[in-house]
């Protein structure tokens, strides 16, 4: 029988279709999940209001909207939650009734082999206990401070002001931040007049640089702040005597550490960095910033270079937590090869990009057996697809 689109208002039927088979696919285990999808497409239906799904013998859905604000309003909601996650910056009113003053201020402090660091050292040594459990991961377990690939250089403390908190435990994760900044900066270039939308309702909504473009910017300058002066850049900044930090709404955070350099965490901060220094955007809006955060990436991608000639490819990589560890550093790699060639033209990182990711479209490189833009390969595979469109490079590169 088809589904009906019935207006709430009226009761009457402005749209008829027909259900058809839409059977999911890419699952590797049995029974086959998802095989009795039925899609109901009315992308016909233009008019606004607000409307229900009928399917006769099933029932009805619950009430939607079809009007052209709702993208707008779902794009302000997201732009408020990344306002709401800011670090070192106050949330005030009139863009939220949850305040609280500016946090995380303080200096970071770089954990030595002091008992003051005891309890992170413990804590980094419980979280790759099981690094023996993948046979490529052939470098010593890091565990403490003695047994770093990459020792600290710089001492005492750091400035790590600024960026996104994860989650609700107000750490932060430069796989994580790095990803931030490759879907926003994405966004900003891909899709034509985001970028250029400055109504979000932020602090800064109104001075003629696009939102998102800012607060990409937010988080690629707290990146930029975590490089050590051998290129390296630290894992994550995290309390320094507990694993999760709450009661950020009265306080100003937690005494925060850096936790040591590894190869997954640089190559994702070289590749923001340089994918912010490519975009065409943001080198009109900030172009001292693009090109500090390319020399930034090239000492980064140095750093890369070292561990990897040092050690080999596997035996650069020290486990330091799950968060960049499912396919060791390889995406993070590619990802960063990836971002310097479209940064720079130079063949050089294309050659890598090659080796490192030669199938795209290998199964060994998707999540779940099927999610083909899992992780950062998904960040290389958007960045180079999209790369003449984005103004990066020209087509016959």
């Amino acid at each position: 029988a088809g589904f009906s689109i019935v207006s709430v208002g009226t009761g009457a039927t402005v749209f008829h279709g027909a259900l058809k088979p839409r059977p999911d696919v890419g699952y590797e285990y049995k029974p086959l999940p998802y095989q009795n999808v039925l899609e109901a497409d009315f992308s016909g239906l233009t008019a606004p209001g607000e409307y229900r799904l009928v399917v006769p013998g099933l029932g009805a859905s619950l009430p939607f909207l079809v009007d052209d604000g709702i993208a707008m309003g779902w794009l302000r909601t997201y732009a408020l939650v990344l306002y709401h996650q800011r670090c070192g910056e106050a949330n005030v009113l009139p863009f939220t009734r949850f305040i609280h003053d500016a946090c995380h201020l303080a200096p970071a402090e770089v954990p030595t082999t002091a008992p003051a660091f005891a309890f992170t050292w413990t804590t980094i040594a419980s979280k790759n206990a099981d690094f023996a459990s993948n046979p490529r991961h052939t470098a010593p377990q890091l565990k403490d401070a003695a047994s770093q690939l990459y020792p600290f250089v710089n001492q005492g403390t750091i400035d790590v002001s600024g960026g996104h908190h994860d989650a609700g435990d107000t750490s932060k994760y430069t796989i994580n931040s790095a990803a931030l900044v490759h879907l926003l900066m994405f966004t900003v270039d891909a899709f034509p007049a985001v970028g250029a939308l400055d109504n979000l309702g932020l602090p800064e909504s109104g001075d003629g640089i696009g939102d998102l473009l800012e607060e990409a910017k937010w988080e690629a300058d707290y990146i930029a702040k975590l490089q050590d002066d051998d290129g390296g850049f630290y894992f994550l900044v995290y309390p320094k005597n507990r694993e999760y930090e709450d009661g950020l709404s009265t306080g100003t955070g937690d005494p925060q550490v850096v936790w040591p350099k590894n190869t997954s965490a640089t190559a994702a901060a070289v590749a923001a960095l340089a994918q912010c220094s490519s975009s065409p955007a943001f080198k009109r809006a900030y172009p001292e910033a693009a090109a500090a955060y390319l020399a930034k990436a090239r000492k980064g991608w140095d750093f890369l270079t070292k561990a990897i000639t040092k050690y080999g490819k596997d035996g650069a990589y020290q486990k330091i937590t799950f968060y960049g560890d499912r396919w060791m550093h390889d995406d993070e790699l590619a990802w960063a090869a990836c971002e310097m060639y479209l940064a720079t033209g130079e063949p050089l990182y294309q050659e890598k990009l090659f080796k490192w990711f030669p199938r795209p479209n290998d199964s060994e490189t998707f999540l779940w057996g099927w999610s083909r833009l899992a992780e950062s390969w998904g960040n290389v595979i958007r960045s180079y697809a999209f790369a003449a469109r984005t103004g990066r490079l020209p087509l016959e590169k």
